[in-house]
Parts: C-alpha cells; sequence; structure tokens
C-alpha cells in the first residue's frame, strides 16, 4: 500500500487533518418538533455548550472513544479540542433540546471543500488503520499521545476516502457528518434516521456528497431499515480486524467490540 503517514504524524499532539472547510455556507433548515423535543442548526452562541456536551457525553461514551480512551487525553494533548473545533466551526451542526431549552442531543459537523492538488491514491483501510497503530506504539509508550496519533489517522483516512469520491464527482465541497450524541432518554424520537435524510437532502441539493462513518452495531441494519438505498458503503473496518493497543502488554483497543466501523456515502448527484 503506497502510504506514508510519518509525513503527517502529529509530533505535538494537534491535529495534522486538513482544516479547509467552507464556514459561511448555509445548512438546510433542520428545525423539527417532535413530541417534547426540537431539532435543530446549533446557534454559533452555543458552541462551548455543544463542545462541554460532547465531551461529557459522546468522547466519554461513544464506543471508539471510549475504547481509545480519548476523553482522557484532553487537556494534556490539544488533539481533542482541534477536532471539536474542525466540527463546531462549520455551519452544519444540529442540536436536539428539550421542553426545557436543556441540550440533550447533538451532532457535530463539518464540510469540508475539496482539493483537486491532493493525491487521493487507493488504500486498503484497514490497513490503513493497523499501520497507523504500528506507527503510534513505535512512537510513544504513553497510551494517551498513543490515542491521538491513531485517532488522527483515523480523520486523515476519512478525509483521504472522502477527497477521493469528491474529487471523481467534481464536488467543490462535501458534508461529513461527524460525531452525535443523544442521551439515552430522548433516543426514541428518531433523531438519527432525521438528521441523516436532511443531510442527504442537503447534498442532493448542492449537488454533491454526504458522509458518514457508522460505529456502534446495528446502525447500518437502522439506516437500511429506514433509509432502503440512501447510501453505499465506501469502506469496511471490522473491529476484529483491528491491531492497535494502547499498552504493549494488552489485546487490541477493539478486541471487545462488535461489528466494525463503516464509512457510508450518499448513494447518487443529482444530474
Amino acid at each position: 500500500m503506497y502510504f506514508t503517514p510519518t509525513a503527517r504524524l502529529t509530533t505535538n499532539g494537534r491535529m495534522t487533518v486538513a482544516r479547509t472547510i467552507l464556514k459561511d455556507g448555509e445548512f438546510v433548515d433542520t428545525t423539527y418538533e417532535h413530541k417534547d423535543t426540537l431539532f435543530r442548526i446549533m446557534k454559533p452562541e452555543e458552541k462551548s455548550k455543544v463542545k462541554d456536551f460532547m465531551l461529557d457525553n459522546f468522547y466519554t461514551n461513544a464506543i471508539v472513544p471510549s475504547a481509545i480512551k480519548l476523553r482522557d487525553t484532553w487537556p494534556k494533548f490539544e488533539y481533542l479540542n482541534d477536532e471539536m473545533d474542525l466540527m463546531l466551526d462549520s455551519p452544519a451542526c444540529v442540536v436536539t433540546t428539550n421542553v426545557k431549552d436543556e441540550i440533550v442531543g447533538a451532532v457535530i459537523n463539518t464540510i469540508w471543500l475539496t482539493d483537486p492538488d491532493y493525491e487521493a491514491f487507493p488504500v486498503d483501510p484497514v490497513e490503513w488503520l493497523n499501520l497507523s497503530g504500528d506507527i503510534a506504539m513505535e512512537t510513544t509508550k504513553d497510551p494517551l499521545y498513543r490515542a491521538v496519533i491513531w485517532r488522527n489517522y483515523q480523520f486523515m483516512l476519512i478525509y483521504h476516502l472522502t477527497q477521493s469520491l469528491a474529487q471523481k464527482h467534481g464536488c467543490a465541497y462535501y458534508l461529513y457528518g461527524g460525531m452525535g450524541y443523544t442521551k439515552p432518554e430522548y433516543r426514541s424520537r428518531g433523531g438519527t434516521p432525521l438528521f441523516m435524510s436532511f443531510c442527504n437532502d442537503w447534498a442532493e441539493s448542492k449537488n454533491t456528497l454526504f458522509f458518514n462513518t457508522a460505529t456502534y452495531p446495528g446502525f447500518m441494519t437502522m439506516i437500511e431499515r429506514n433509509l432502503p438505498g440512501m447510501f453505499v458503503t465506501l469502506a469496511n473496518m471490522p473491529y476484529n480486524k483491528l491491531t492497535f493497543r494502547l499498552q504493549d502488554d494488552d489485546f487490541s483497543a477493539f478486541s471487545a467490540l462488535e461489528e466494525g466501523m463503516v464509512l457510508m456515502a450518499s448513494n447518487r448527484i443529482s444530474a
């Protein structure tokens, strides 16, 4: 595989993934009331509040961040703050609020500009992630720094694969649906299919693409049941194929997880 990730190794605990994002575009109006919740665009003044919500919920409980103990890397390393800013500085973040106007859910996303000069060569995504783990383990014994290195390379892989397809379709920019979390007591409101549908509609209206990474068991089945044919699989990364370890004498960080990560893309672009 043609892959030389050391050129983008994070040597200071910061994110090295491209931050060329669309900051001033208009996103689809996602306002939707359902029972006792309101699904809407995040207001700019809510950025700090949403960041705290994601730190306390998504990065603490979500499958992949939890497996690599990503929340524990902050504030020792700046990477996590960089990752959140990449998403929160875009106009495409949404929140769910309850009747008290408290944030009970959030999905933070970014709109990457397509770089026509980016060299989007073919890669094996599992090999990429495992080589990333090898580099992290060879670079440091610090499990938190290892987590930062691996996560940075994971985002580089997402950028690489999405740039490749965006170039192929001649997109000026595209939407990446990043990280989302809804408090358990509000998950029956159907927010995930609603969000995915909104994003796909926005992408079609802009003649571009929408990408999202599924990480938890049953996600793809749920999407196909609720939104049949809307997405295709761009990359499949089974957890039992990943070898990254936080400690030298430990099992893979993902050994206890079922299924895997799936990078999906919207199924078509409007003519």
